[in-house]
């Protein structure tokens, strides 16, 4: 629907922090007699395609904060970029398009995939369980046992966090939302223990992820786990390429480690791009 987070944007363009909320969606919606519309599709934003027009025209990003104080209400809010939409979002064509794509020969880690070829069509997670077991993302993250066969955890829960648009912006409480990790798994990294968190988008070309998609999870992740285990975030790019898929890795980590906040997520050094043929 267009224009409809034209009441937040006046707001916000009065605000000195170039923000606005969170505020509960459906108070909102009511408040400026606005219809109702589907939560996940106008606040729930996973790609910068996905964003709403106003959004777009005015720079903005909008985040789902899972209950408001109080109700079963969700909550949102609204932040402007500041050096543009790498604040907020990876883009593919930044991040991959200079990688040159090598072949991933799947013999060595002797495990049989002919199950991934006949499923009609392989999800996210099914990506991460190919991608894990033929070695490939074992190799891509340099993994002191890369061919060993890695059984990862995946789900989605409730979770209580603070997150922060900005390493010096307002702190926003993200009460009981929920978040879904694709694939979580322990490795040892040069004779460490770390803890990886993979969220895995599939598509037929590049595109874009939203930083909260690997932020929220790292948060969720450090509230619960010892400050002395690393985690990592992992975002991995499955695009279809004939009978093979081309598999680009890309390690995350905080330009702000005392913030963790959504525009420091950054990319690291290593970054990869593979192709495995199924």
């Amino acid at each position: 629907m267009p224009d409809m987070f034209a009441p937040a944007l006046e707001v916000l363009n009065r605000e000195s922090t170039g923000c606005f909320g969170p505020v509960s969606f459906r108070d909102y919606l009511r408040q400026h007699n606005l219809p109702y519309t589907g939560t996940a599709t106008a606040i729930s934003v996973d790609s910068r395609r996905k964003l709403s027009k106003d959004l777009v025209d005015s720079n903005v990003m909008v985040f789902r904060l899972g209950n408001h104080p109080g109700t079963n209400h969700t909550a949102f809010a609204l932040a402007r970029t500041r050096t543009g939409w790498n604040d907020f979002f990876l883009e593919d064509e930044r991040l991959f398009s200079s990688l040159e794509i090598r072949s991933f020969d799947a013999s060595r880690c002797n495990q049989d995939l002919a199950a991934f070829r006949f499923l009609p069509r392989l999800t996210e997670p099914s990506l991460v369980n190919l991608a894990l077991a033929s070695g490939l993302l074992g190799e891509a993250l340099e993994l002191d046992e890369a061919g060993v066969p890695i059984v990862p955890a995946t789900g989605q829960s409730t979770y209580t966090f603070d997150v922060q648009p900005f390493a010096d912006g307002p702190s926003w409480a993200h009460r009981q939302g929920q978040v879904e990790i694709d694939s979580l798994f322990f490795a040892k990294r040069n004779g460490k223990q770390v803890v990886f968190a993979v969220e895995a988008k599939r598509s037929d070309a590049f595109d874009s992820l939203a930083k909260h998609k690997l932020v929220y999870p790292y948060l969720a992740l450090r509230n619960s786990l010892p400050s002395s285990i690393q985690i990592v975030p992992v975002y991995l790019r499955a695009v279809r390429n004939g009978d093979s898929w081309d598999f680009f890795v890309c390690e995350c980590g905080f330009e702000d480690t005392a913030a963790f906040s959504l525009s420091s997520l950054t990319a690291t050094g290593r970054r990869s791009a593979l192709r495995l043929r199924v």
